[in-house]
């Protein structure tokens, strides 16, 4: 450690005891030693931070501004410190459900080949909310998420990774067809339940209000194809993966939207955790 930071360090203290004595237990340190780390800082600002009034021990306005500056870098150091412990050999992400895991997969064998190392990727999260999962990022429980949609707080990043097809299907045991000349309001549909959210899509393009969707809500993919099979309700996928589904499922060939796909996560996590800026970066310049 430099002299000036020790130096810099015994002033934070000095100045948050109120005194030498208390500050001098704390560190363990002399109270000549302490006074002579504070005389060195004195004659290098060529300042005066302590002055005795009467006996009474007081901090000087250059003191006052020193120490408030300090906090701030010392909130920075922390944060810092904390987000360099969640840097581990696990990655936390959140994907919605429907998105099929295989490209972060192969992510993950590029990664570990890469770098020689086991890195393990726990998709397990699940948030009741879009502020849940925003304050997860935030406090470093979550690394980064994929998500439909930005968020512009200027905390975060949103970088368009892609985007993809998305086409009604229903199942051949109870419709010969499907397309969307047969959503309205009386129609029943299978419905993914994403960060408190269901059946927006089925809102935003077909009209049908979310109290007024009747069906069955799933957080599981198999659950979820499993449900159109087996039942009148009229579900989304895909558009790419159709051409597998023909054996038990109807669809319309014709997308219905298009739906983006952004990587989220905060600035903090992108600038000091390598991991994460290494899966920002591979996602980014990759064809989703």
């Amino acid at each position: 450690m430099s002299k000036q930071l020790k130096n810099i360090i015994i002033f934070s203290e000095v100045y948050s005891q109120g005194n030498y004595r208390d500050a001098s237990a704390n560190l363990g340190m002399s109270i000549a030693t302490i006074s002579r780390a504070i005389n060195e800082l004195e004659e290098d600002s060529e300042v005066q931070l302590f002055i005795n009034v009467k006996g009474e021990f007081r901090p000087t306005v250059y003191a006052h501004t020193l120490y408030e500056r300090l906090t701030v870098t010392n909130t920075e150091l922390v944060s810092t410190y904390n987000l360099f412990k969640s840097d581990s050999h696990c990655v936390n992400v959140l994907i919605p459900p429907q998105l099929s895991s295989s490209n972060l997969v192969e992510k993950l064998v590029e990664y570990n080949q890469e770098f020689d190392v086991d890195l393990v990727i726990n998709e397990a999260h699940r948030y009741g909310s879009y502020d849940e999962a925003y304050t997860a990022l935030v406090n470093g429980e979550l690394d980064f998420m994929l998500d439909g949609y930005p968020n512009k707080a200027n905390s975060f990043i949103s970088e368009h990774i892609g985007e993809f097809n998305v086409s009604l299907i229903a199942s051949k045991k109870h419709h010969d067809s499907i397309s969307v000349n047969d959503i309205d309001e009386k129609t029943k549909f299978a419905k993914y339940s994403w960060l408190g959210q269901t059946g927006d899509y089925f809102h935003q393009y077909f009209g049908v209000t979310p109290e007024k969707q009747v069906g069955f809500v799933t957080q599981n993919v198999t659950n979820y194809f499993q449900v159109v099979k087996e039942t009148p309700f009229i579900g989304i996928c895909r558009t790419d993966i159709l051409p597998n589904l023909e054996k038990h499922y109807v669809y319309d060939e014709s997308p219905f939207m298009t739906a983006n796909m952004y990587f989220v996560t905060t600035k903090a996590a992108l600038h000091n955790k390598p991991v994460v800026k290494w899966f920002y970066e591979n996602f980014k310049n990759s064809d989703q």
